[in-house]
């Protein structure tokens, strides 16, 4: 049931923000150069085909870099606390292996830098052999995480000397005294005191009483204040370090999805909610924190600090009336939204039939994304009695739900027909695909998203990012229920509205709400979904307004696209390593981004590492895992020495004029032949004195790229 709306301000961070001013193309100092286009001969095409032979060679590579999930069967919500644990590390963007304790053991596991464990550790969870194995890891350098640990013999591990079970915690007061590196994105107050969600089923909550030399990272909190137990502890074992959280990772993520978490949220929309993703902002900063130099997946496109997703309502005659002057606006700051369209066909009890295609034409012509916002916009869509699932198979003729004003309530409607029918007119009548769902007004139906999987949906955006606590996509649930079956629906959640502002005079206020939930998101690398309902004049120049006033590091991006590039990050598969100062990146995907190859990614769609520490390597390369070389630019992230790596398959343009042209070959040529030693690559920032020269190998695979890329038939057609 939708919750009525009810009404953040972020310190400045030098671990984080937009990125500085561009070099050029492939991360390296261009020196501009005239050139011509470059037209090659078949001798070009035989050298081609030599230096890829050269260039081709696989390498050895160790997963020295990655975390560890270890899943132990026969525990207490096995499967559901281990699906949670996987969100925590992927929105955390860590790459991480998962193991099966009883098929693998744990040795595999503590192979890793980091291990993260999915269940709660009771006295009884891992045999004696294991708990030793467990704490000699961590004496040894090695770093765990864990929730809920109840086992004796591993207090000492974990810097526990006392368990209390706390019932009347309502919140984790994160302890940023002395700025734990841990903690280096909980930097906003709601995100310093992050909300318990208190779902209807009753759930194990540990307070801990720290040994000496531990540091309590968190406390819980009641209404009243700081309560004693901790939350969070960290401790030192050994070489290495051990953390515990008191909570489960399901009560921090899945039940909050669910909106299971008992009306915890600051606001219903345009505030800035981060509890759920405080947990992985934790687990990604002990990643970042233990390690020397670390790599994570970025949350944004390419090298975009943040995502903002335009999306408009049209579900009024008004608003089919006006959305055409959005339309033409947002296209002329080159900005596409997706128009989720209401497609009411007939008259009944609250409105009269105003659905058109003849307007719809134009958006499309104009580049915007058409999304279905049901048939009749019911206010009691979420009443299982008024909606129950139905059937496919729906037709104009056949399916005649009405608003009856005698019953109060809607007849002959069901979940199919309200979203098969407009996914039926509007592919039928624009000639597109429609991938994304919201319902009208917001209101929830637990078989949605059962209906949606089956009707080839992709996404749904009928959820309020604060009344679910988190900012980032997620994968839904059928039933709604946390025993449900895992789709491929991800929810791409609603964060800011016009539904604050009644009449112009309320535009400032609400311009002021929406900058100060884009800037806190946009720290977090998070996407903001905006809803505007484009049926008010003055909802243009509002609209307007934000986008010229747009820190030009967050990405405007139709919500097919954004969730387009979130599936294809969760199957991007990285592993790498660090040895002699050199970085290698070991790359898979279904995508062609990791064929070795020319890459389809766009700037929309284009996946990017954030390398921590970056600018102290002496090189970097990243390759498929049979040893085919990745094209990737790189250039400086944040206020540290970070990098940002971008796999968008472009090998470069070397003396930035804007081509890959013959100036750029001579330039490659005279790195290899010693003539123009200046040259760093892929990495100028580690480079004494400027003059590190060149891998020759990198050198014969750029050279091979760029000839590849300047052929008459080449994939980049002569221009970046």
């Amino acid at each position: 049931m939708r919750k009525p709306h009810r009404g953040c301000h972020s310190q400045p961070s030098s671990r984080r923000g937009r990125p500085p001013v561009r070099r050029t193309e492939s991360g390296l100092p261009g020196r501009r150069r005239g050139g011509v286009a470059l037209s090659l001969h078949l001798w070009a095409r035989v050298l081609l085909a030599a230096l890829i032979v050269l260039g081709g060679a696989s390498f050895a590579h160790s997963a020295t870099g990655t975390a560890a999930l270890l899943v132990v069967a026969g525990v207490e919500d096995e499967e559901i606390e281990g699906l949670a644990a996987r969100h925590v590390l992927e929105v955390a963007g860590i790459p991480f292996v998962t193991y099966d304790r009883d098929q693998d053991g744990l040795a595999p596991a503590l192979a890793h830098p980091l291990v993260v464990i999915a269940q709660r550790l009771y006295d009884n969870t891992l045999t004696r052999e294991e708990e030793r194995a467990l704490a000699a890891y961590v004496a040894q350098g090695g770093t765990v995480v864990a929730q809920r640990v109840e086992a004796d013999d591993l207090f000492s591990v974990f810097g526990i000397s006392g368990v209390t079970r706390q019932m009347a915690a309502t919140s984790i007061q994160w302890q940023i005294e002395g700025q734990p590196p841990e903690l280096s994105w909980c930097d906003h107050a709601h995100e310093r005191r992050t909300m318990l969600p208190q779902p209807d089923v009753q759930l194990t909550i540990l307070g801990y009483q720290p040994i000496s030399q531990a540091t309590v990272l968190a406390r819980f909190a009641d209404d009243e204040g700081l309560l004693a137990d901790a939350a969070v502890l960290r401790n030192r074992y050994g070489d290495g370090q051990a953390y515990v959280l008191g909570v489960a990772w399901k009560q921090m993520t899945l039940l909050p999805q669910l909106d299971q978490d008992g009306g915890v949220e600051r606001s219903y929309s345009n505030g800035f909610e981060p509890s759920a993703d405080t947990v992985p902002l934790f687990v990604r900063g002990v990643y970042q924190a233990v390690l020397p130099v670390s790599v994570i997946k970025h949350t944004s496109p390419g090298d975009s600090a943040a995502a903002l997703i335009v999306t408009h309502d049209v579900d009024s005659s008004s608003a089919f009336a006006m959305s055409g002057q959005f339309a033409v606006m947002e296209a002329a700051r080159q900005v596409a939204a997706t128009y989720n369209i209401t497609t009411h066909y007939l008259s009944d009890g609250r409105m009269a039939a105003f659905y058109d295609p003849a307007p719809l034409r134009e958006l499309v012509r104009l580049g915007h994304e058409i999304g279905a916002h049901s048939v009749g916009h019911f206010p009691d869509f979420a009443d299982e009695t008024r909606f129950p699932v139905g059937e496919p198979g729906n037709t104009v003729a056949s399916y005649r739900p009405v608003w009856s004003q005698e019953e109060q309530g809607t007849v002959g409607g069901t979940v199919f027909g309200e979203t098969e029918m407009p996914k039926l007119l509007l592919e039928r009548d624009l000639g597109i695909r429609v991938r994304v769902f919201r319902s009208g007004y917001l209101y929830w139906n637990d078989k949605q998203i059962n209906v949606l999987d089956r009707l080839g949906y992709a996404y749904d955006s009928s959820r309020s990012a604060n009344d679910l606590l988190t900012n980032f996509p997620f994968r839904c649930l059928t039933d709604t229920s946390i025993h449900g079956r895992l789709t491929d629906i991800y929810e791409i959640p609603m964060t800011i509205s016009d539904a604050i502002a009644k009449e112009p005079a309320e535009v400032p206020a609400m311009l002021a709400a929406w900058r100060a939930v884009l800037a806190a998101n946009t720290r977090n690398h998070a996407p903001t979904v905006l809803l505007v309902h484009p049926n008010r004049e003055w909802k243009i120049e509002a609209l307007a307004a934000l986008l010229d006033g747009l820190d030009p590091a967050v990405r405007t991006i139709p919500m097919t696209a954004f969730g387009r590039f979130w599936r294809q990050r969760a199957e991007l598969a990285v592993d790498w390593e660090v040895a002699d100062d050199r970085l290698r990146i070991q790359v898979a995907s279904p995508d062609t981004l990791a064929s070795g190859g020319a890459s389809t990614a766009d700037a929309d769609t284009a996946q990017a590492l954030i390398i921590r520490h970056g600018q102290k390597l002496a090189a970097i390369e990243v390759r498929t895992p049979t040893g085919a070389r990745v094209p990737f630019r790189v250039h400086p992230w944040g206020g540290e020495d970070d990098l940002i790596l971008v796999l968008d398959g472009r090998p470069g343009d070397l003396d930035g004029n804007g081509e890959l042209d013959l100036a750029d070959v001579i330039f490659c040529l005279q790195i290899m032949t010693n003539m123009r030693p200046v040259m760093a690559w892929p990495n100028p920032w580690a480079a004494p004195a400027g003059r590190p020269g060149i891998d020759p190998a990198d050198a014969q695979w750029l050279f091979a790229r760029l000839l590849e890329a300047c052929l008459p038939n080449g994939s980049a057609g002569g221009s970046l």
